[in-house]
């Protein structure tokens, strides 16, 4: 078989015994490959190194997932303490409730030129305002917030200086 493809088709014999070769087939097989018609094997060393580098890219995730699980416990700290935060700040009729709140629950201290999409807010004077009670978290970061009763306090300071 290899005497006539060699007679009649010399470039696909020179391929197909360089495959022959290189893998180890028989001729039937390697002319097939070199058809295309089957894909080479692969050498065993190939997909030793190809399941390493996989190995390795599975130990690079491994330890990203254990960074990201360490700082998942301080982001659970500090979600403890915002929420500690909010209800400190949020207590209604007991005068921890910001100074700068109205009546309906909006922020006058703090503005926007536009609406944001997806926040309660009202138009007051051309400008937006917003509903600090449905977004609790705005207060808990704000470095204005003053609670009234703090307020009323330095406002007795103030009158018996």
């Amino acid at each position: 078989m290899a005497y006539l493809l060699k007679k009649r088709h010399p470039e696909l014999y020179a391929k197909a015994k360089e495959i022959k070769e290189k893998y180890g087939l028989k001729w039937i097989d390697a002319i097939a490959v070199a058809k295309g018609q089957k894909e080479p094997p692969q050498r065993l060393e190939d997909r030793i190194s190809r399941l390493e580098e996989r190995v390795q890219r599975l130990e690079g995730c491994a330890k990203t997932l254990e960074e990201v699980s360490s700082r998942l416990a301080e982001l659970e700290e500090v979600k403890g303490w915002l929420e500690m935060s909010l209800r400190r700040r949020f207590r209604r009729g007991e005068g921890e409730v910001c100074v700068h709140m109205d009546k309906d629950g909006y922020c006058r201290l703090w503005y926007w030129k536009s609406r944001i999409k997806g926040w309660r807010m009202k138009k007051i004077n051309g400008n937006y305002h917003q509903h600090v009670e449905s977004h609790r978290w705005i207060c808990a970061l704000c470095p204005s917030f003053m609670p009234e009763r703090m307020h009323r306090l330095l406002q007795d300071i103030r009158q018996r200086w």
